[in-house]
């Protein structure tokens, strides 16, 4: 329930402060309360509310704050993220609230391979047996996340592009989902490298580049 959630958020930013406080809501309550470490970060330390409606984005950038999501779960195709970015800033230009930058941010399943044909031998059976044992997403394949555009994998030029339009929908920060379905450390890494190597130096000049 957003209402729950909210009041629970309230509660810990104002904990943040790190003075007593008291706070009765509908849903918490405590009295006389202090935590014992407080954030080096004031007011607080920067905060990213997960979401999973699009109409949650323009709530929570009416509250001056940044969102993220994990696409795959929630979009149908990558073409969802625009409206999501949309919602958000028309929520942060109606708010006072917002202290610093509110921003995009969208995590995807990420793998680079030397070759594009190499990409899904390497990387299907791990995706699919993630995919397969979360509760609360679409069961997708590897085929209907790449033809969604919701899925970071081939070689170093299809994944440059496929990043250069998650970018263009209006998401300012990209998490890589590098190590899901118990790939292999050699695997992870390896992609980690090329990422690195050959996908990231790519956006090094761009105005808004995707950031990893």
């Amino acid at each position: 329930m957003r209402a729950r959630f909210d009041e629970a958020l309230a509660v810990l930013t104002t904990a943040w402060r790190g003075e007593p406080f008291t706070f009765h809501g509908r849903y918490h309550h405590v009295s006389d309360t202090r935590i014992a470490v407080t954030p080096v970060q004031r007011p607080h330390p920067p905060l990213w509310v997960a979401i999973l409606r699009a109409e949650a984005a323009r709530h929570v950038g009416a509250q001056g704050r940044s969102v993220m999501l994990i696409p795959y779960a929630t979009c149908a195709s990558v073409h969802d993220l625009g409206p999501i970015a949309a919602e958000h800033r028309l929520g942060v230009a109606s708010s006072d609230a917002a202290a610093g930058p509110c921003e995009v941010a969208a995590a995807l399943h990420a793998y680079v391979s030397a070759s594009q044909d190499g990409a899904r031998g390497e990387c299907e059976p791990y995706l699919d047996r993630y995919v397969g044992s979360r509760l609360y997403a679409r069961r997708r394949s590897y085929d209907e996340l790449m033809d969604a555009g919701l899925l970071l994998a081939g070689d170093p030029d299809t994944v440059a592009a496929q990043l250069g339009k998650v970018a263009g929908h209006g998401v300012d920060h990209v998490l890589l989902l590098a190590n899901f379905g118990a790939m292999p450390h050699s695997l992870v890494s390896a992609s980690l490298t090329r990422f690195a190597g050959e996908v990231m130096p790519r956006f090094a000049n761009a105005t808004t580049p995707p950031s990893a």
